[in-house]
């Protein structure tokens, strides 16, 4: 035992000799502490100024520790790191360093200028050459504002959860042979900005060397911007500098969390979504599919942090967005996408002009078979932060792969950040990856809401604006939403209203029917109130001789099929990015509002409430099970809708012939206000149009009233009408008859067989 301790000390102590050896060389402390952007100027290598440091920014080659605390050296990279090989053909590596100077880089691509020919402005950095900021340039944050609307841009946390801060699309890490280099905090050097009539691009470069400062590998990251595109390609290259093959691992962030737009009627909006070939289609693979694909954001973040809990590792869950276990084992991505209300972000891969059908495309996976989701601040940090204040960033990574002498390998994919509209999803490349399925009007459930008819409503919803038919550059239709809203009820309407007729008329000539047997039915049970049985039976038999028909009334036939309309358009009109910051009746409130010097915000957007009057500069919310209310202005149209309910309600509810029709119809009315209360914060083009068809079908009650009124003064009202013989509802009268016969026959004898059971009973007692 004496000899035993020192021989396992000794053992010891070489391990721990051999891990420090191994180990990655520690993070030089930060040399000095960033500035406020407000007081800093960065100065280019050249000596020209660039935009000033961003307070988040690290002013080194290294990480500040608030950053090297929120996205420390990738786990997945040391995990999957492969061990040297030592033999002639490989380089063996103590260590690497960047060779390339500390110099600012902040350039720009693009512009988000209206009426420039490009689509978008894209706002780079120099740490591991990221973006910081994409900015539309065809859509402004707010109703008739200057400033452009920030898609995608640097994650951060609040400083309650750190005050962490990110880049999307920032390179990660690499490892030579080996060992591993941390790139996201790493200052890459840019070229000047190359813009053409046809693109604007720029390229940033890093050469990575080892301890000795013998240049290893190049890595250049291109990114290019083509005019009149949401794409933006980027073009990444790795370049063996050595006499020697190398072997190379790749990981860097993609896409995270897209901007959120804050109080919203139903509430946080953010999806991710994956299109991918299913392993039932392969080898065809006729079509990327995405209908499984969607995960909510607060879901994958409480995923995420239950996975942590549950295996005990920090910052890194390489199982999270993707593989997802919803999906068939085998499936292979070919874009994956974070999406709000109206845009979204996806990276996906590049598809050359030669491609013109799915079979033929290199999905994702391909290239980067490592898919992982980072979520931080981590559960083990801080786990009482909310899932909101968190940030969501994916990782691609690669499996190792060998580059010879003066071999370069590409690692390239695209970017797309724009709007989820069909025109757009409809072009090449994205009908090919199959980018429509971005674009769903549906509640939470896809099937239940009609996508179809969703679709086929905005089709015709736009045709009648005038984006269908198109004559010599100009559409024929409206030209305003509000309009085409409402020329919309009225078609509905139309088709609608012979059915809605007839059931109107029926009920109100039953309600008429009813009151006149009101003697008879009181008789009836006061005779069988011992016997529920035999007063139903003998109630049909009534209904019977009189020639009332219950099943005539169509009952709530109209609204059963109205309610697969509203739906569709409930979803449509929430998330149709056409409607988007569109004005009601060709702005003529705000035209109004300008002739007494005040911005009228009135009917401004049909995807947000009205806004009738503004009472508080701030959202002032309370959010109920599946919906947001909105107090920050009176919204006129739900409290009109409320007024023209309860007119609806009078005119279509026919007379009470009992007490508890009385009751029932005190509740509806009740419930019927309820309505213009959930939908306060509705945005207003659905208000207008339940607002607009409610008033319509007032008016097409009190037709038929006056209808059916005239009917009963002429003696024409009951004149039963001969039935074609052998037609539709000829054939569905007699059955409904044989139907109650059948009933009542069957109620008379269960009637008669209790009355007898009842008997016998008593005779044993």
């Amino acid at each position: 035992m004496r000899i035993l301790i020192p021989i396992l000390a000794i053992l010891l102590g070489l391990a721990v000799a051999a891990a420090m050896l191994m180990r990655e060389p520690p993070v030089a402390p930060q040399a000095e502490p960033p500035q406020p952007a407000a007081q800093t100027q960065a100065t280019d290598a050249d000596g020209s100024d660039d935009a000033p440091t961003d307070a988040s920014e690290p002013d080194a080659n290294t990480a500040t520790a608030a950053d090297a605390a929120a996205d420390p050296d990738p786990p997945q990279a040391q995990a999957d790191t492969p061990e040297p090989q030592d033999t002639d053909e490989l380089r063996l590596v103590k260590g690497l360093k960047s060779l390339t100077p500390n110099t600012v880089a902040q350039r720009s691509i693009g512009s988000d200028d209206p009426n420039s020919s490009y689509k978008l402005k894209i706002d780079l950095v120099r740490w591991g050459a990221g973006v910081e900021r994409i900015t539309l340039a065809d859509y402004s944050t707010e109703v008739d504002e200057p400033t452009r609307y920030v898609l995608e841009g640097v994650l951060t946390t609040p400083p309650a959860a750190g005050g962490y801060s990110v880049y999307p699309f920032a390179a990660r890490a690499v490892t030579v042979n080996g060992s591993a280099f941390d790139l996201q905090y790493a200052a890459w050097e840019a070229s000047d900005v190359d813009t053409d009539d046809q693109s604007s691009a720029v390229t940033y470069s890093i050469t990575i060397g080892d301890d000795d400062g013998t240049p290893l590998l190049r890595i250049d990251r291109r990114y290019v911007l083509p005019i009149d595109t949401y794409d933006l390609r980027l073009y990444q290259s790795l370049t063996n500098l050595t006499d020697a093959p190398l072997e190379v691992s790749w990981y860097q962030n993609i896409h995270g969390d897209v901007i959120d737009d804050g109080p919203a009627y139903l509430g946080d909006q953010r999806l991710f979504a994956t299109g991918y070939f299913n392993p039932r289609d392969v080898p065809a693979r006729f079509k990327v599919r995405t209908l499984d694909g969607f995960t909510k954001r607060q879901g994958l973040v409480d995923t995420y942090i239950s996975e942590q809990k549950a295996s005990g590792n920090r910052g890194f869950i390489p199982d999270g967005i993707w593989p997802n276990d919803d999906l068939n084992a085998g499936s292979e991505l070919v874009w994956l996408a974070a999406e709000n209300r109206y845009f979204t972000v996806a990276t996906h891969p590049i598809v050359p002009d030669t491609v013109q059908a799915p079979p033929q495309l290199t999905p994702l996976e391909t290239t980067f078979p490592r898919v992982g989701t980072v979520v931080f601040p981590d559960y083990y940090e801080n786990p009482d932060v909310e899932a909101k204040q968190r940030a969501v960033v994916f990782t691609l990574g690669t499996d190792a792969f060998t580059i010879t002498p003066g071999e370069t390998h590409r690692l390239d994919h695209s970017i797309y950040a724009g709007p989820r509209e069909q025109t757009i999803f409809a072009q090449f490349p994205y009908n090919v990856l199959n980018f429509d399925g971005l674009v769903r009007y549906e509640l939470g459930c896809t099937w239940c809401t009609f996508q179809w008819l969703a679709r086929f409503l905005l089709w015709f919803l736009k045709l009648i604006y005038g984006k269908i038919l198109i004559i010599d550059g100009y559409g024929i239709g409206v030209h305003d939403w509000g309009v085409a809203i409402i020329i919309l009820v009225a078609v509905v309407r139309l088709l609608l209203h012979p059915i809605t007729k007839k059931a109107q008329v029926n009920m109100m000539k039953m309600g008429k029917q009813m009151q006149a047997l009101q003697p008879e039915m009181e008789k009836l049970k006061k005779k069988y109130k011992d016997d529920q049985q035999k007063l139903n039976a003998e109630m049909m038999t009534l209904y019977r001789e009189k020639g009332i028909n219950p099943a005539n009334a169509l009952g709530c036939l109209p609204m059963f099929l109205q309610m697969p309309i509203w739906v569709a358009l409930y979803a449509m009109l929430y998330f149709a990015i056409e409607l988007r910051h569109q004005p009601a009746f060709y702005g003529f409130f705000q035209w109004l509002g300008s002739l007494f010097g005040i911005e009228w915000s009135f009917l401004a957007s049909l995807s947000s409430p009205d806004q009738f009057i503004m009472l508080f500069q701030e959202p002032v919310t309370i959010n109920l099970i599946l919906i947001q209310l909105n107090f920050q202005a009176i919204n006129i149209l739900p409290l009109l809708m409320a007024v023209v309910f309860f007119f609806q309600q009078k005119f279509m509810t026919p007379p009470a012939a009992t007490e508890q029709a009385r009751q029932q119809q005190k509740m509806m009315k009740f419930m019927v206000l309820l309505f213009p209360i959930f939908l306060y914060s509705a945005p207003s083009g659905l208000t207008l149009y339940i607002l607009a068809s409610t008033a319509a079908g007032v008016l097409d009650s009190y037709i038929v009233r006056k209808h059916v009124k005239e009917q009963e003064e002429s003696g024409k009202l009951f004149e039963k009408k001969p039935r074609k013989e052998g037609g539709f509802m000829d054939r569905m009268s007699k059955a409904m008859a044989a139907k109650q016969e059948e009933m009542a026959k069957r109620q008379q004898q269960q009637s008669k067989g209790g009355g007898s059971g009842g008997k016998k009973q008593r005779k044993k007692k």
